[in-house]
């Protein structure tokens, strides 16, 4: 721009000559050579190209507007203005310049040695785009009836922000007491990627519906993580946007407003009952809220918002948008069990490009700490991916609130991604679709270096399977993980055997076991007959195995459909289910490799509950179960009832013998006909009156008599749990809920916490098929 402005300084002379000029301005001059030595002038005006510039004298004022070849300029000139020149070569070299002004750049070699006291333009890459806002700042405040109440923050800077740098902090009822540094409440912002030429607009959850369509962050619904607060104002509540604990843009002050409002654009009580939009003109925020509010904020009806969600900015500032070339395509904030996160890019191209330089920023930060940069010769392929994860490329963790920045080997914004807590949630992505240009949307498939997916558009496409989306690909073949042994028995090598439960023929082509880090994957046309069992081989086939280890079945799209765990088993000990296929893992009573798993050589120390439903109606029953390995005389026993959480009030005496192997059912009189002959008992008394709330407990009457001692409880006497127990993640589960104890299971438990986690199957209300029978675990004679 110095150089430019050279150009004005011009002598007499004749066009095509060499001219010097000692004595004063020119008008309109085309010059070859133009050497300006001795003289100061006034004014100078250039508007033609000359070849050769050289001035060594300083002017007042100097205009140039046109575009020369070579400008030398080695004065300080009081003011320089240079507005639409594209010179080829300035330089600048001992000039200290009042001010400079540049407004058009694209100069093709600008060298500046010296120091300008006010330079807009330094080198061909400027830091600052023209005209641009130095800092967020708020654009919008709505002060509306009732709850109608919305912040909105305008980046007009050149480039994307990551609103999660910054805070609001809270100034409530000002009174010229109070003071922003001790009184004021900072209030973190969630992180959003705001392009710039964008708003991010805060509203009250309970805003109308006109204002909420426009918001970008809602606050004030349950459970949210962000201080609802910064919507909750009146017309005596300020609020300022501050960065890095440093206020930049206020609304309010300190000083006491009275009990309404302050005073904008000359209105009274403005902040109350008032939209306020920043004026166009306004280009940087400021904490002079005196001076903001005299001159920077248009005051509107209550009510009015038909700007909210958009803004009108004079400055000459472009918007970003993400980059078409290389983009952020997908995301894993929440990787399932062991994994880590990981970024995918993907290449829009038709070229491999070299992202040797190019930087990803954790929440667009600038700090070296949060960056990753790509080393020289990092290569994606042409409409191809690139994925990196952490700790084997980038080191910073992506949260559950965050957002990702990707800049170019200059620098300069690339794409990028925010989300918010629920957009990536364990085991799932947060990705584009379709790849390189959809918008981002929570994918229900994680598909790392492959077309993203999400499950339910009727087409089984990359990154989906059986297990990851039957409604796409089809349900998987009914084949279950059946056995495990880890380390050799006297006659056994380690194996790992499954079972087919169809009625048909299963092909598990492309399945595999995994272990750790390790894989097996099964060839192609690999079956398995009806009802038969196939027996891998985990030596041979690279599967260690250790005394505490799991191991997992996955589907042809490496989806994990089930995971066998094992804790301190001895050597020779086998791990399987009980029965074949669906029942519980527990300890064998040997390995059986291609043959029924038989349970450990163990009975029962006791009776204990083997179902219990809760139905529709009088859909109610209890099933006690005898696996003592002898026959039980039943009067030693009791089954005891407490009604909504409370003590045991009422005791129902058990009569009869209940053989080894054998089942006791007590079923309401009234309960569904079809089942009724499954029931040893059918009554009317409260023991088979219950609902979720009301506790049951199978007792031990002590032989010299005495209170019944409880050795197997369902439910507590501890206080109402309301409709029911909850158990696992289902809530109130003991109501309208079937309860069936699980094979694995071989005694009975009077802590009804511990074993509501473990021993339980929950099934659907009314499921009353398994009634009259119970499969047990152990080997019992």
């Amino acid at each position: 721009m110095l150089a430019s402005a050279l150009a004005l300084l011009v002598g007499c002379g004749d066009d095509g000559g060499t001219t010097t000029d000692t004595s004063g301005g020119d008008t309109t001059v085309t010059d070859t050579t133009v050497t300006d030595t001795t003289v100061a002038d006034t004014m100078v005006t250039d508007t033609v190209a000359d070849t050769t510039v050289t001035d060594t004298v300083a002017d007042t004022t100097i205009t140039d507007t046109v575009a020369d070849t070579t400008v030398t300029d080695t004065v300080a000139d009081t003011t320089e203005t240079d507005t639409t020149v594209a010179d080829t070569t300035e330089t600048d070299t001992t000039v200290t310049d009042t001010t400079v002004t540049d407004t058009t750049v694209a100069d093709t070699t600008v060298t500046d040695t010296t120091t300008d006291t006010t330079v807009a333009d330094t080198t061909e890459t400027d830091t600052t785009a023209p005209g641009c806002a130095t800092e967020l700042f708020f654009s919008e405040y709505v002060e509306g009836a009732s709850s109608d109440k919305a912040l909105e923050i305008a980046n007009f800077t050149g480039f994307p922000v990551d609103v999660g740098e910054y805070a609001i902090i809270d100034l409530r009822n000002a009174d010229g007491v109070k003071t922003w540094d001790t009184d004021g409440t900072v209030i973190d912002l969630p992180h959003h990627v705001l392009e710039s030429g964008d708003v991010y607009v805060i509203c009250n959850a309970a805003a109308s519906a006109e204002i909420k369509s426009q918001c970008d962050l809602v606050l004030g619904d349950s459970g949210g993580a962000i201080d609802p607060t910064i919507v909750y104002f009146n017309g005596n509540d300020a609020r300022s946007l501050a960065k890095g604990g440093v206020r930049i843009d206020d609304i309010g002050s300190e000083a006491d407003p009275g009990s309404t409002g302050w005073t904008v654009a000359g209105v009274a009580d403005a902040t109350v009952d008032h939209t306020l939009v920043r004026k166009s003109t306004v280009m940087t925020p400021t904490t002079d809220w005196a001076t903001s509010s005299a001159d920077e904020w248009t005051v509107l009806d209550i009510g009015t918002i038909t700007d909210l969600g958009q803004h009108t900015y004079d400055g000459s500032c472009p918007a970003t948008t993400a980059a078409a070339d290389i983009v952020i395509n997908e995301i894993v904030a929440a990787p399932a069990g062991d994994g880590k996160d990981w970024i995918e890019l993907y290449n829009n191209t038709a070229a491999a490009v070299d992202l040797g330089g190019w930087t990803l920023d954790d929440t667009g930060s600038v700090d070296g700490s949060e960056t990753y940069t790509f080393p020289a010769g990092t290569m994606i392929p042409a409409d191809g991916f690139l994925v990196l994860d952490r700790d084997a490329d980038f080191t910073f963790g992506l949260g559950a609130d965050d957002a990702v920045v990707l800049r170019d080997d200059a620098g300069v914004y690339a794409d990028a991604v925010s989300w918010l807590d629920g957009f990536a949630p364990e085991g799932s992505s947060y990705g584009r679709l379709p790849d390189g240009t959809g918008d981002f949307q929570t994918l229900t498939l994680t598909t790392p270096d492959a077309p993203n997916a999400t499950c339910g558009d009727a087409v089984c496409q990359d990154g989906e399977s059986c297990g990851a989306c039957a409604a796409d690909c089809g349900a998987c073949a009914d084949v279950a993980l059946n056995e495990v042994l880890w380390a050799s028995s006297d006659t056994t090598t380690p194996f790992v055997e499954l079972y087919n439960l169809q009625a048909t023929e299963a092909d598990i082509s492309g399945w595999s076991l995994v272990v750790g880090d390790a894989s097996y994957v099964f060839p192609a046309a690999t079956t398995i007959a009806a009802g038969a069992y196939l027996v891998v081989d985990a030596t041979n086939h690279g599967l260690t195995l250790a005394a505490s280890d799991a191991m997992s079945l996955a589907d042809d799209g490496g989806f994990i459909l089930e995971t066998a765990t094992w804790d301190s088993l001895s050597a020779g000990d086998s791990w399987g289910r009980v029965p074949n296929g669906n029942g519980s893992f527990t300890t064998l009573n040997a390995p059986s490799p291609g043959a029924e798993n038989q349970g450990t050589a163990a009975c029962a120390t006791d009776l204990f509950i083997s179902e219990y439903v809760e139905g529709g109606s009088y859909n109610k029953a209890l099933e006690i179960a005898n696996f003592t390995g002898a026959a039980v005389d039943l009067s030693g026993y009791a089954i005891l009832s407490g009604s909504n959480g409370a003590a045991f009030s009422d005791t129902y005496a058990l009569t009869g013998t209940l053989a080894n192997g054998d089942v006791l059912v007590l079923c309401h009189g009234s309960i569904d006909a079809a089942y009724l002959d499954r029931c040893d008992v059918a009554i009317t008394s409260t023991v088979v009156n219950f609902n979720g709330d009301d506790a049951r407990a199978l007792a031990k009457v002590p032989t010299g008599g005495g209170s019944p001692v409880v050795i197997d409880a369902f439910g507590l006497t501890t206080g109402d749990p309301g409709d029911g127990w909850s158990v696992g993640d289902v809530t109130a589960a003991t109501k309208d809920h079937t309860f069936r104890r699980m094979s694995s299971v071989l005694s009975p438990n009077a802590d009804w916490t511990a074993s509501s986690v473990s021993e339980w199957e929950i099934l659907a209300k009314d499921t009353l098929d398994g009634l009259g029978s119970h499969a047990y675990g152990g080997t019992c004679p």
